[in-house]
């Protein structure tokens, strides 16, 4: 039997499954067959050596863009010595990078001599992908380090406070946050708002699964207001899919970042901080896309009450794109997710009820909370209380 899976398993490609569905069913069997066939020591050795090592070379690979240069030089097979001389990386160096890339299929190994790169290699390219390894090594990495030794000092209780949590406790910035520090660093600025532009671009998004078209109102209302819409993204996605409204449209973040804005000219740029009240009137829909996992639950309501004085009775919708935790079996990017602001901004991925309590606690009613079997987020519908 374990001969003929074996055979089955490396028979596998993209043509394998018929929808994403059953590609997303087939990954999470593939886990759960690798969690009961590997050992402890295995899963052990995979945590502390195999992953920590991959991300090095990925950075590696990253700083002396060795995959981008490799695909413009044709991504065929090369050898060693010759992708020394394209990145200007030692040859002996740049083998021992190799063999664990070759080890982690990020690069497929032709023989002893070439190397060509994988289906992954070749996409990670892409900057809205690429990006989160500096976002590793910028936020993710100094906070996970830094996360024992400030639990520990604060007696295990859950960080809840944005200025004052691990983040701070690993870069000794007590008082400042990390919008603080992107602010400050203008590169480190730019990183971050590209994987924030990526972070729902590969995954199913709301659109998918909201029925947009119930926000289509007749008038010269605001028909939705993206409130700390960063360049403009999920807006341009609204305008291809319901044309005709992008005068109708709103983008609202700090006056650096909206500056930036890459949507249509027609829509509407307002340079706004979401923790004043909101500027704009009796929009149909006032849409926060993973904003308020960033913030704890004190710092959410203050954002949610601060969009009341522009809320419309009985017309305006507040809807809130963000991960909603199921209580039974997490997907482990959710789980991922949730530890890892809780490390960056001391907050958290909340569940359906833990959403609940927020909005009510601005002073909002919970209309709906609306998911799709396999989106990371889902749509928290709200409105003022009649």
């Amino acid at each position: 039997m374990a001969a003929t899976l074996v055979q089955s398993l490396r028979d596998f490609d993209h043509s394998s499954w018929d929808n994403e569905d059953q590609r997303v069913e087939l990954l999470s069997a593939a886990r759960a067959l690798i969690s009961k066939i590997e050992t402890p020591f295995e899963k052990i050795m995979d945590i502390s050596h195999s992953q920590p090592m991959l991300a090095m070379a990925l950075k590696v690979a990253k700083d002396v863009q060795l995959f981008e240069k490799w695909m413009e030089a044709g991504g065929g097979a090369k050898s060693i010595d010759e992708l020394s001389d394209l990145v200007g990386v030692k040859a002996t160096l740049l083998r021992r990078l190799f063999m664990h890339l070759v080890a982690t299929n990020v690069v497929d190994q032709v023989d002893d001599k070439s190397f060509v790169p994988s289906v992954f290699a070749k996409s990670v390219i892409e900057p809205t992908l690429f990006c989160w390894v500096d976002y590793m090594y910028e936020f993710t990495l100094p906070t996970m380090a830094a996360a024992p030794s400030f639990l520990k000092k604060n007696d295990y209780q859950e960080p809840r406070d944005s200025k004052n949590g691990i983040w701070q406790h690993a870069y000794d910035s007590p008082g400042r946050t990390i919008f603080d520090h992107c602010r400050e660093n203008p590169d480190v600025g730019h990183m971050f708002n590209t994987c924030m532009t990526g972070w729902g671009g590969f995954r199913p998004g709301w659109l998918d699964f909201f029925p947009s078209e119930t926000l289509l109102v007749e008038g010269n209302d605001p028909v939705l207001v993206d409130v700390g819409g960063n360049v403009g993204h999920d807006l341009e996605l609204f305008n291809k899919k319901h044309p005709g409204y992008a005068s109708r449209l709103v983008i609202e973040d700090l006056p650096e970042v909206v500056a930036r804005a890459k949507c249509d000219d027609a829509i509407t740029r307002v340079a706004h901080d979401f923790f004043t009240p909101q500027p704009i009137k009796g929009a149909r829909a006032y849409y926060l896309k993973t904003i308020l996992h960033d913030w704890s639950d004190q710092h959410a309501t203050e954002i949610l009450r601060n969009l009341k004085p522009g809320l419309k009775a009985g017309f305006s919708r507040v809807l809130i794109n963000d991960v909603v935790i199921p209580t039974r079996e997490p997907d482990w990017k959710a789980t991922g997710e949730d530890l890892a602001v809780m490390c960056i901004v001391g907050s958290v991925e909340r569940t359906a009820d833990q959403w609940v309590k927020v909005v009510e606690d601005a002073g909002l009613r919970l209309v709906k909370i609306w998911t799709a079997p396999k989106a990371l987020e889902g749509i928290i519908e709200a409105e003022l209380p009649a």
